[in-house]
């Protein structure tokens, strides 16, 4: 979020940061819990409103310098800092001035970049990223750009050598009264714009399961076959899940047809729709991130949504004003989020495995 005076908010070893252009420029600022911002007078004090440390960053003393940091890898990855800094250099055409490292993804190292001339851009790399990883979020991003139906951050670059994503930088913001209803209204329109079938016509695997997305002419069978059956396979191999669990995860695959409600043609999903892949930019405007796309049933999205929370009851309300909900939405809710239940069985285990046996058991 920028300001006047020369500094914007930031992250940097995941301490909430000022970026500050002008060094003759000192405030403080910190976000507390209930997402207020507050500024400190002195350099050395705490928020009053959460206690926190509050942390001053000069970007041009303070970041990562390249010139020491040479031979320093990003993670365990091949790719060092020095080769990020000369990918970005090269396809923005401009020098890279500083570097922030971003907190909060748990699958590529994300990267605040500031350049000569001022511009920012995001950045992202990954830990001994397979080919094509970054080509298919990039593809993601810029089919749901295509629609104009939501905003979604446009494509810079992308590269699989070294591994990177670079995207336009969104300034954070703060929701306001009609947020969550417009986001509703656009997550309805995106899903109008479809898909040419249930899966992804260039058949890229997507998630960090690397979950299959052969195309299919029905919901039922794409779900089945390229969700449900594969992870539990997954989970098997994984000992996620008990083995009763998982003969019942593939009994629903067996008996899908009836589950499914009425048909539906394919929608323009987002894949991955919990809140953290939106982002609130300047204005109250959603954003939305991190995509694993396919063509879908809507409600899939919707059920990722409210697996999670973090969206308003207006944002349904708002959503069905222009894309009503078939009768029996609310009961195949638990079958829409049994996929993204048992990929956090197979990652993080605990809660997640009796929340799958829940929405199982709401199914048989």
């Amino acid at each position: 979020m920028s300001h006047r005076g020369g500094w914007s908010l930031g992250h940097y070893a995941d301490r909430p940061v000022l970026l500050i252009a002008d060094p003759a420029v000192q405030p403080q600022i910190c976000r507390n819990p209930l997402g207020r911002i507050a500024i400190a007078d002195t350099l050395d004090s705490t928020c009053n409103g959460c206690r926190d440390r509050l942390y001053v960053v000069d970007m041009h003393q303070s970041f990562p310098s390249f010139t020491d940091s040479k031979d320093r890898s990003i993670g365990d990855n091949q790719t060092t800092v020095t080769d990020l800094q000369t990918y970005l250099a090269t396809v923005l055409d401009s020098e890279v001035v500083a570097m922030a490292p971003l907190g909060g993804g748990d699958v590529a190292d994300a990267y605040r970049v500031m350049l000569a001339d001022s511009t920012q851009v995001f950045a992202k790399t990954k830990t001994d990223a397979p080919v094509g990883f970054f080509v298919t979020e990039a593809a993601g991003l810029r089919w749901l750009r295509e629609p104009g139906a939501v905003s979604v951050p446009k494509v810079i670059a992308v590269s699989d050598r070294p591994p990177a994503l670079v995207l336009e930088w969104i300034e954070s913001g703060y929701p306001n009264q009609g947020t969550e209803a417009a986001f509703g209204h656009s997550l309805a329109r995106l899903h109008q714009a479809g898909a040419p079938s249930f899966g992804r016509e260039d058949r890229r695997s997507t998630g960090s399961r690397g979950l299959p997305n052969e195309p299919y002419a029905t919901w039922a069978e794409f779900y089945a076959s390229q969700r449900l059956l594969p992870l539990a396979r997954l989970a098997a191999d994984a000992n996620a899940l008990p083995e009763q669990t998982i003969r019942q995860l593939e009994s629903v695959a067996a008996r899908i047809d009836d589950r499914c409600g009425p048909a539906e043609p394919p929608a323009r999903l987002h894949g991955d729709l919990w809140a953290g892949n939106r982002l609130i930019g300047d204005g109250g405007v959603s954003w939305i991130i991190d995509p694993a796309v396919f063509g879908g049933h809507r409600e899939f999205d919707l059920s990722m949504m409210r697996l999670f929370g973090g969206y308003g009851l207006d944002c349904f309300a708002a959503y069905e004003e222009i894309t009503p909900l078939a009768d029996g939405w609310a009961t195949r809710i638990p079958l829409h989020q049994l996929a993204p239940l048992v990929v956090h069985s197979i990652k993080f285990g605990g809660p997640y495995v009796s929340a799958t046996q829940e929405a199982l058991a709401a199914l048989l």
